[in-house]
């Protein structure tokens, strides 16, 4: 326990705020070092006028350039963590494809906000939409992560749209729980319109697995879409933590509650990664990856052991690292939440998840391009 308060307390509350813009959206937050400051309010507004920052910038996180999960954790062990989200959230947001996804959901986002005060959404959903929820861990049993989409459920009905949740075991393996989600987007070929599946956290891994299983058919027959929520794809160290003592007997104690182990054993990093590599990029069908980013100052209490374990290493939510978010596809496009940590805590998260599920509708339209 001792090690586990060092942990949390090692971040402090040092750190400089900024006020600004951050590719057009209002962005304040307390951030880690003077380069990350420098980098979202000066540079990234074409107003270059630190030469020892513009060129440490330069070196490390060209701008317009994708990042790969390496380069990330050299960026954030020659700067900050803060610096290195940044940067990995300027990378997504700069690519044609995320772009034109994100003009589309903030346009929803706008519409569905202004509806709060009574005015009609013109309606582009499909009214024969079906939307299949898979749920996260432990959902049953621990209401309070919004891993059972209840809030995102209940405003999908108020607006008339079609929705369930998958019944997935909350404890059970990947592979057992990927079968069940086949089965539901096997029995989607009988629904008279589009399909949307929406994941979050460990369901993430299991909708993947899912898709994989059924590719022996054409997703794209089945006017199929998947909106991955900050999906743990390639696992977690904290799940290869929980398997060595002695965090073990704190996963046993106090995560766990004396159940079984099975439903975070598939989210070891070195299982995540052998079965991510086996499913690949996803062909035939529309992913929309939705990951929270968030500045240290930003993590929430029930995410900060997680993210103290992992920030040397790079940008990661307090569960996973971004990157191991992403589900790569054919027509992937991403999202990004910057502020929010794994547990996706802002208080318009329903609405968001309608915004997304507009973005798909938009997406489609345009064959996912």
């Amino acid at each position: 326990m001792l090690l586990l308060l060092a942990l949390v307390g090692c971040d402090g509350d040092k750190g400089i705020t900024v006020d600004t813009k951050f590719h057009n959206q209002p962005f304040s937050a307390v951030v880690d070092s003077e380069l990350a400051a420098y980098f979202v309010t000066s540079y990234l507004h074409n107003q270059k006028n630190d030469s020892r920052f513009d060129e440490k910038i330069a070196a490390l996180c060209p701008v317009g350039s994708s990042i790969n999960a390496l380069e990330l954790e050299q960026i954030t062990l020659k700067s900050s963590h803060d610096f290195a989200s940044l940067c990995l959230a300027n990378a997504l947001l700069s690519t044609s494809r995320n772009q034109r996804a994100d003009t589309y959901f903030t346009t929803w986002l706008k519409k569905i906000a202004k509806a709060r005060d009574g005015t009609s959404i013109e309606s582009e959903l499909p009214r024969d939409l079906n939307i299949l929820f898979v749920p996260g861990w432990l959902y049953l049993s621990d209401t309070t992560t919004g891993a059972d989409f209840k809030k995102q459920r209940d405003l999908l009905s108020s607006h008339g749209i079609s929705n369930r949740l998958i019944p997935t075991d909350e404890n059970g393996s990947i592979e057992d729980n990927a079968k069940i989600i086949a089965s539901h987007i096997k029995d989607s070929e009988n629904a008279s319109g589009p399909t949307i599946l929406v994941s979050a956290s460990k369901g993430g891994a299991e909708t993947a697995l899912a898709l994989h299983l059924v590719r022996d058919n054409s997703l794209s027959k089945r006017n199929l879409a998947w909106i991955n929520v900050g999906g743990v794809l390639r696992g977690t160290v904290l799940a290869d933590k929980a398997a060595t003592w002695p965090w073990s007997w704190f996963a046993k104690l106090f995560v766990l509650n004396g159940r079984s182990a099975s439903g975070i054993q598939g989210l070891q990093t070195d299982e995540s990664i052998k079965r991510s590599t086996e499913i690949g990029s996803l062909k035939d069908l529309i992913v929309l990856n939705y990951v929270g980013i968030p500045m240290q100052a930003q993590v929430a209490d029930r995410a900060k052991v997680g993210f103290s374990l992992m920030k040397e290493h790079g940008p990661n939510d307090g569960l996973t690292y971004i990157v191991d978010a992403i589900q790569p596809a054919q027509y992937g496009h991403t999202i990004v939440g910057l502020g929010l940590d794994h547990y996706f805590a802002h208080q318009d998260i329903d609405e968001i998840t309608l915004a997304l599920a507009y973005t798909v509708v938009e997406l489609w339209a345009t064959k996912g391009l």
